[in-house]
């Protein structure tokens, strides 16, 4: 809040609406600013003014003067890349009617959700993101500070060869640029995971058996399933 002196005015009291007691007093001061710090983001508050004089005279409020003021931006804003995808995810703020996502200053998203995936994303390319509050209006407060993240380098499906020797099935397969490990599924269930670029596995006779592998990079991504391959033990 701020004002102009009057003739005469030493002291002013400040007056709310809403608040804590019937008389709205919520201060007194000498200067000709003050700053409330104890409203509620997104609510509207009305203010008047007094003057008061050396002999501690009290003259009329001032006419009303209503705002309010705009929710800040959440805490704890972050992003965990995965692959073509950011997911962004922040803490909740009470006040807040809705979220607005920015990436490199443009609008991606408003919700009401704690969280949003950005897809489809360019490889090994830094993206920035904002975030803000919305109030119960759609009034919109302040963007935090950005946060940059860059999508992994792309992991592409090994290519997957198989050989059968009686119950033994060697699985073998290309090796894929930044990939540091593979995991072997064996009829759509996790089989093993290894460094290398082959893996043998002991069957049943009589029984076929399908086999894929994904790449893993050391971020903890994994990869799209390589072809599958089927034999049947004998």
């Amino acid at each position: 809040l701020s004002w102009d002196i009057p003739y005469g005015a030493e002291q002013f009291n400040i007056f709310r609406s809403p608040s804590d007691n019937d008389e709205g007093f919520i201060g007194l001061t000498t200067e000709t600013t003050f700053s409330d710090t104890s409203v509620i983001p997104g609510v509207v508050y009305c203010y008047e003014i007094s003057a008061i004089n050396n002999q501690n005279i009290e003259g009329p409020r001032s006419e009303s003067d209503c705002n309010k003021a705009l929710i800040p931006a959440p805490l704890n804003f972050s992003g965990v890349a995965s692959q073509d995808t950011i997911a962004l995810t922040w803490s909740p703020v009470n006040e807040a009617g809705q979220y607005r996502i920015y990436r490199d200053g443009d609008i991606i998203n408003t919700g009401i959700e704690l969280g949003h995936e950005d897809n489809d994303l360019e490889y090994n390319t830094s993206y920035s993101y904002t975030i803000s509050c919305l109030d119960n209006s759609g009034d919109e407060g302040p963007e935090s500070s950005p946060i940059i993240i860059q999508p992994h380098q792309e992991l592409s499906a090994p290519e997957l060869s198989l050989s059968l020797d009686s119950l033994d099935f060697q699985l073998n397969w290309s090796s894929v640029q930044t990939g540091t490990a593979y995991k072997i599924y064996t009829n759509n269930t996790f089989e093993a995971q290894v460094e290398g670029l082959s893996y043998t596995f002991t069957g049943t006779s009589g029984v076929e058996f399908c086999f894929r592998v994904r790449a893993l990079n050391t971020h903890g991504t994994v990869g799209p399933e390589s072809n599958q391959e089927c034999d049947t033990g004998n």
